[in-house]
């Protein structure tokens, strides 16, 4: 796990331009999951629309797993839990986020407590459970495979980082530095291929890779 930490106009945000590497191999996944969105909606239907003693003698349909491999910064407890238990032992997670309170903001909610303890189980590949009386929901992710690489400002920190007590520092590798602010000129190049091109052409040569 990698955490970047620039002063404010220092160049940080150069870093979303790894999540545009995974973007095409992220729309398949959506793709897919919209399709068997599509279909479990059509046997959810026919499902409710069998007379009651019908009904009783079949099984509602599943209802399709969302498994994607790029988790927002911005996400719960329980909806990380469910895309690692997922992805399970198949692929790895990855939360890249160009602003890291994204994720700081979202620990600190009362639907993100337990974000902080994720990250250290993921980070050793520990054991994460979850048993919850409704609908007598049991989750058990034996490997979680989780990456974050954020990127901010030393004043986003505290808002991640609420302490040096829970460890979570210690799994992240911590990339500081206090560079003097210098003025460049941020107009587009005449000649220089846009990075976004650049980075989404890699994305896709990778994906059709993953396809053969």
């Amino acid at each position: 796990m990698l955490m970047i930490v620039l002063p404010p106009g220092s160049g940080k945000g150069i870093v979303g331009q790894i999540i545009k590497l995974l973007y095409p191999v992220n729309n398949h996944l959506m793709e897919q999951y919209k399709a068997a969105r599509q279909a479990y909606g059509a046997k959810l239907a026919r499902y409710k629309g069998l007379p009651p003693q019908e009904r009783q003698a079949h099984r509602p349909p599943a209802k399709p797993a969302q498994n994607f491999i790029l988790a927002p910064g911005n996400i719960t407890s329980a909806k990380l839990i469910e895309l690692l238990s997922v992805a399970d032992d198949s692929y790895v997670l990855l939360i890249c986020e160009t602003e890291m309170d994204a994720l700081g903001v979202a620990s600190r909610s009362e639907h993100g407590l337990q974000l902080s303890t994720i990250l250290r189980q993921a980070f050793h590949h520990e054991q994460i459970s979850k048993a919850i009386k409704q609908d007598d929901e049991y989750v058990l992710i034996k490997s979680p495979r989780l990456s974050a690489i954020l990127a901010g400002t030393p004043n986003q920190l505290p808002k991640l980082l609420h302490s040096n007590a829970d460890g979570l520092v210690s799994r992240f590798l911590v990339l500081f530095e206090n560079l003097p602010p210098v003025w460049k000129d941020t107009r587009p190049c005449a000649y220089c291929r846009p990075l976004d091109d650049h980075f989404l052409e890699i994305g896709e040569e990778f994906f059709l890779k993953i396809l053969c």
